[in-house]
């Protein structure tokens, strides 16, 4: 959060009314700015480096997920500035059995000096276990503390060291997480077939986005369950996770395929349900597959009890029970996986799974026509059109325009939009680019809006309608003309048409799900891009949370603006924005830097 001058003036007076209280993971979007506000530009090495959003990003989200777990991390809010954070403490807890890793900070794709400096973190704590004495069975980790720089010198790092250090607390918390209540990985056995059965029961057919949104129950789930379990227990390739009680807290049921195989073989039994989707899916496969593969792992049905999930088991069970003899007894040379959920699709994708085809669930109608799924994660991601122009300026009028940071610096209201919303809407929606996220209610839970701007195209026809709109908003707008103004002189002499990303928001209670980042590429099928003759995508992003999506898709920062320059006419800066943005960032990728994308 960026304080004014005048604020900076009472800064001696801030403190008074400090709240001292226990994390928790609705705190996690909120930890997340503060750090990049505070630790990530004040911390001396994190300055030093140089660090980018999306390294810290990346260390910032794996550690707030991992602490989050158990109610050790503390959070310090100020009630007198609307509860904004002054300063945090994040632990985890890390015990003798669990390995390094458990304890190490994320790095995936650092920058050479990111990841020396992570590789020296992680290494200073590789030996803890053969220095602490031997009857330690479980420390708390201090993994981040930071103070925000109004609040300094109050005490407040020594506070929150005792904050933490709840006996009663810690006696309760460390009995659940010690080896007694240890988490075991295994082969699943024809032993098991009927505790997988019902855990899917209990669990998949409730709980998986698909599921929810068919409704199934035992009657109609119980043949695609009996089928795929006793199918894939003829193979050493699924896995149960359980608790030292044998109860199963997850499961990974997958078989092998082979070239030769009927098509049959790798279906999931469709009576009663429209499983042929899934099945169609896949039904091609070995026409795609590299020519030399002729047997792959194919992962079926995957769950995770929802009071375990975020703790890695969906990510280690990609690998669990992958053993180099079995794969070469089997001849394995790939894995396959529908993932129909967008939490497995971000799984799959973060271990390396590379996507091979995408099948929109709009296809899927019934003999009326209608469409039969419709998911409330997020997955349900449709061809914006104009029938849903209403929808759309309502979602932006709820949560753009009252969410988005620089919205809500301008403190917009709906009087204050309509002009620049519909003008935007009107001219995305005549293009097939833009997005709407639908839930199962119909209700929208995201929306990207995006138009198509040619090089011969005059200037004002990728411009925000500035006509009508009180000052502060007016400059905004012109700032945000400004910043694409000049693109095509920048842009590659052979781009002559690109995808212009002009407005995106999700509904809070959709965040951190990946929807924004598959909003990057849904709607761009090389049908279209062809038709179009598209050459690459552009957007001026003006929220961290934005420019971490973008960067972290690939696209290049062409130029960033400070929001300082934008003044009104008696010289005060407009603008000063609560998650940490300084600037806007103008966006660039090519065409020929996506991969994967849909026909």
């Amino acid at each position: 959060m960026k304080i004014s001058l005048t604020r900076l003036a009472q800064a001696s007076s801030f403190g008074k009314n400090l709240v001292y209280r226990t994390a928790v993971k609705a705190d996690s979007q909120k930890l997340l700015e503060f750090l990049f506000q505070y630790f990530a530009k004040d911390e001396p090495c994190n300055r030093a480096l140089k660090m980018p959003f999306s390294v810290l990003e990346v260390m910032f989200s794996g550690t707030i997920d991992r602490c989050l777990q158990l109610p050790f991390s503390s959070i310090v809010t100020d009630s007198e500035d609307g509860d904004r954070v002054a300063a945090c403490v994040l632990s985890s807890v890390w015990k003798r059995t669990d390995t390094n890793e458990d304890a190490d900070y994320a790095f995936k794709n650092f920058p050479e000096n990111a990841q020396l400096f992570v590789n020296l973190l992680n290494s200073m704590h590789s030996n803890f276990w053969d220095l602490a004495p031997p009857n330690v069975q479980a420390v708390l980790h201090r993994e981040i503390v930071s103070v925000g720089t109004p609040y300094m010198r109050k005490g407040i790092s020594s506070r929150l060291v005792a904050e933490q250090l709840n006996k009663t607390l810690i006696k309760i918390m460390l009995s659940k997480v010690l080896p007694k209540s240890q988490i075991l990985f295994r082969v699943a056995q024809p032993k098991d077939k009927k505790k997988i059965f019902r855990f899917l029961d209990n669990h998949f057919a409730k709980e998986e986005p698909c599921a929810r949104s068919l409704k199934l129950t035992p009657e109609t789930s119980r043949g695609i369950f009996l089928t795929t379990t006793t199918r894939c227990l003829n193979f050493p390739f699924s896995t149960v996770v359980h608790q030292e009680n044998g109860d199963i807290i997850g499961c990974l049921l997958a078989s092998v395929w082979n070239r030769n195989d009927p098509i049959e073989n790798a279906d999931l039994d469709a009576a009663g349900v429209p499983n042929y989707f899934l099945n169609n899916s896949h039904a091609n496969f070995w026409k795609v597959a590299p020519p030399h593969i002729n047997s792959v792992i194919h992962r079926e049905i995957g769950s995770v009890a929802p009071e375990f999930t975020r703790r890695g088991i969906a990510t280690r069970m990609v690998y669990t029970n992958m053993t180099k003899s079995k794969l070469k007894k089997y001849n394995i040379s790939g894995v396959i996986s529908e993932t129909s959920s967008l939490s497995n699709q971000i799984v799959l994708e973060k271990a390396g799974l590379r996507c091979l085809k995408e099948f929109p669930y709009s296809t899927i109608i019934d003999s009326s026509g209608e469409q039969i799924l419709n998911l409330d994660d997020g997955t349900t991601s449709l061809l914006a059109q104009p029938k849903d122009k209403e929808k759309i300026i309502k979602f932006l009028d709820d949560h753009f325009a009252k969410e988005e940071p620089c919205a809500r610096a301008l403190k917009l209201s709906p009087e204050m939009t309509i002009n620049s919303f519909t003008t935007t809407v009107d001219r995305c929606l005549n293009y097939p680019f833009s997005t709407v996220v639908v839930q199962e209610n119909g209700n929208l839970a995201a929306c990207l809006l995006a138009s198509v701007w040619n090089r011969s195209d005059p200037v004002e026809n990728a411009d925000f309608n500035e006509a009508g709109v009180p000052e502060n908003l007016k400059l905004f707008l012109k700032f945000l003309n400004n910043a694409h103004s000049n693109f095509w002189k920048i842009a590659p002499p052979g781009v002559h048409s690109v995808i212009h990303r002009e407005l995106g928001s999700v509904a809070p209670e959709f965040t951190r799900r990946g929807i924004a980042t598959k909003m990057v590429y849904t709607n761009m099928t090389k049908t279209n891009l062809k038709k179009y003759n598209i050459g690459g995508v552009i957007s001026e992003t003006t929220s961290l949370a934005n420019q971490i999506v973008l960067e972290k898709a690939g696209f290049k920062c062409l130029k960033e603006i400070p929001f300082s320059a934008i003044v009104d006419s008696k010289g005060n800066q407009v603008l000063h924005l609560d998650d940490g943005t300084t600037a806007l960032r103008l966006n660039y990728k090519g065409i020929e830097d996506f991969e994967n994308l849909p026909e």
